[in-house]
């Protein structure tokens, strides 16, 4: 089910739901505070990419506006994920990072690895994979990894190889490891050329 998916990015079906994606992508656009009310305009009328965003501007909020609010940062984040958002696990949970906070990080990675997304399965079998927010483990981090490579994303076909690579010893694994390099190397540059906004290529 994930792969037939794939064809269709998740970031592009969440954007399908969008009210108003022109206004949406005009906020974007703008800085503190006419980015913040033009969000809440869009938030009202259901707008769940502009809750995260929000969330965004309070986090780097400039210090002649006041400063970064992170609690109100953190409340819109949430809010964007309780809403459904499977894209916005990625942002939220790199916010949970910069604060050091691996446990929150995890959770709110597994959620977006729980919805499909790609991206986030890759941050969370980094996770995993090191040890942080919770206990290490290598069969979730090949799991996760692979789920993530079948769906497209080439960071982690690349980590796949390299864990294939690094087997010891395992000729045939190496060899594949290699292959699927080399592929993923090939992949990067098409992607990067002709879709640099895909979310093959986020990590």
């Amino acid at each position: 089910m994930e792969v037939r998916q794939a064809a269709i990015s998740m970031e592009r079906r969440e954007w399908d739901r969008e009210p108003d994606e022109a206004e949406l992508e005009r906020a974007a656009a703008l800085g503190f505070p006419e980015a913040e009310l033009a969000y809440q305009s869009l938030i009202e009328r259901g707008s769940v990419l502009s809750m995260v965003n929000l969330g965004s501007q309070y986090e780097f909020r400039p210090k002649e506006n006041g400063g970064p609010d992170l609690t109100l940062a953190e409340y819109w984040y949430k809010k964007s994920i309780d809403a459904g958002s499977a894209v916005a696990t990625l942002p939220v949970g790199y916010f949970y990072l910069r604060q050091k906070d691996y446990e929150e990080a995890r959770c709110v990675f597994a959620v977006g690895a729980e919805r499909g997304y790609a991206p986030s399965m890759l941050r969370l079998a980094h996770l995993y994979a090191n040890g942080l927010g919770g206990e290490k483990n290598e069969a979730k981090t090949d799991e996760l990894l692979l789920r993530a490579a079948k769906l497209g994303n080439l960071w982690a076909k690349i980590s796949c190889a390299e864990r294939y690579m690094n087997t010891g010893g395992n000729y045939l694994k190496v060899a594949k490891g290699l292959c699927l390099l080399c592929v993923a190397a090939i992949q990067f540059r098409i992607e990067g050329r002709f879709r640099p906004w895909s979310e093959n290529l986020k990590k």
